[in-house]
């Protein structure tokens, strides 16, 4: 897609001069020159995998920089392992094989999440079971694992990481998923400190209202009795000096220093318009799609979607914001789900310099590229660009990731 900056600029004019949705949050860079940055396309990515690595499912894959090296790094539920790569080598730097019981035991779950704070030190996160600290050998260091009523009744269960959790004096900065919890919008917050000593929340912060314009009538709708809704989800990111916030719906990217909302920028494409909070959760409806003498499967299934945002990544020295804008969905069958799923049509990278709030868009080939909905799980950033699992790749024997980044 060809750039036009006057067009950028007027239409990033017109939205500053609107109010009220997230298509027209005013930006603080209205005045600032739009230049666009040069992005290209690096090529292919390789990394080796063992005979014992899920091929086709890499959980919680991520980009490291530990002791000045940079790593790739993600679960396989498998080999039940963490690999580590070293990224500059494109060779398996370690596996640190997890233990599912004993001394060391981690209790498998279907959904692993984890982080690392120092070679030595790795965060491990399991839903419904608890929170493990482990070494570089796997060795258990310290542990908050309950099951039944006394996790029910931890409040820490609404908490989880995401790319931008950290550990520093004692406590976690966690992703709070805990977002319907009452009609009074004001209790409603995004983010949540762990101590892990105690095992309990310090505090919430970031508001609900901080990052949508609308968020009472998101609130409102997330309340009904007659229908139940996934929420939106807001991603985070994090820079040495900022947080960065962002959700599907709005073509803004709001920075938080000392949690508060300090700055806007547009990181939007003014060629699509973007749905609004009410279309957006009616597609991700929760309905009974089958029932009978087994019980009920209850999955959101709307197969076409308009235009919206989708994965959000960051650069390691945090100068380059990437985001997908996916041009929407078409119904795609699915044999082994016998239905309708959806598939993407079109996509653009948009890629935001944090410092200049330069922008451009490179159209994504969509065709050799493994694009999902609503966000690809084998996606991550480097000092290269961001990375993107090959689409229908044939040669298992390694893991490839097409790169585009900025010139």
């Amino acid at each position: 897609m060809r750039y036009n900056p006057i067009k950028t600029l007027l239409a990033v004019l017109l939205l500053s001069s609107c109010g009220g949705t997230e298509k027209s949050e005013k930006v603080d860079n209205i005045i600032a020159e739009r230049r666009p940055l040069e992005l290209i396309d690096k090529g292919i990515k390789a990394f080796p995998l063992d005979d014992e690595t899920n091929f086709e499912r890499l959980i919680d894959l991520k980009f490291n920089t530990i002791d000045g090296v940079d790593y790739l790094s993600f679960f396989d539920r498998q080999a039940y392992s963490i690999y580590m790569y070293d990224y500059n080598q494109s060779t398996l730097f370690r596996r640190i094989q997890l233990e599912k019981v004993g001394p060391n035991g981690i209790q498998e779950f279907f959904t692993f999440q984890f982080f690392f704070h120092a070679m030595d030190s790795i965060f491990i996160r399991v839903p419904l079971i608890g929170q493990y600290l482990i070494n570089d050998k796997a060795e258990v260091i310290d542990k908050h694992a309950a099951a039944g009523l006394k996790l029910s009744q931890n409040e820490i269960r609404n908490a989880s990481y995401d790319g931008a959790s950290y550990y520093e004096n004692g406590k976690i900065n966690a992703l709070w998923t805990g977002t319907n919890q009452g009609k009074n919008q004001e209790t409603t917050y995004l983010r949540a400190i762990i101590d892990w000593k105690n095992d309990s929340i310090a505090s919430r912060y970031i508001s609900a209202n901080q990052v949508f314009a609308d968020y009472p009538k998101i609130q409102e709708m997330l309340n009904r009795k007659d229908k139940t809704f996934i929420p939106i989800k807001v991603h985070f990111l994090r820079s040495p000096e900022f947080l960065f916030a962002s959700t599907p719906i709005s073509d803004s990217i709001f920075l938080f220093k000392d949690n508060q909302r300090v700055k806007s920028i547009y990181a939007g494409n003014p060629n699509y318009n973007i749905a609004d909070y009410e279309t957006f959760l009616k597609l991700r409806e929760i309905k009974n799609i089958r029932s009978g003498s087994s019980g009920s499967v209850s999955k959101v299934q709307e197969p076409i979607h308009p235009p919206y945002y989708g994965d959000f990544s960051i650069s390691p020295d945090g100068k380059y914001i990437y985001r997908v804008l996916s041009h929407g969905t078409k119904p795609l069958y699915n044999e082994v789900l016998e239905r309708d799923i959806p598939d993407v049509i079109g996509a653009t990278l948009i890629v935001v310099n944090t410092e200049t709030n330069e922008i451009s868009y490179f159209e994504l080939p969509i065709d050799e590229i493994d694009l999902q909905v609503p966000e690809s799980p084998n996606v991550f950033t480097s000092h290269e660009g961001i990375h993107f699992r090959v689409k229908d790749q044939q040669n298992e024997d390694q893991i490839q990731f097409r790169v585009f980044g900025v010139k």
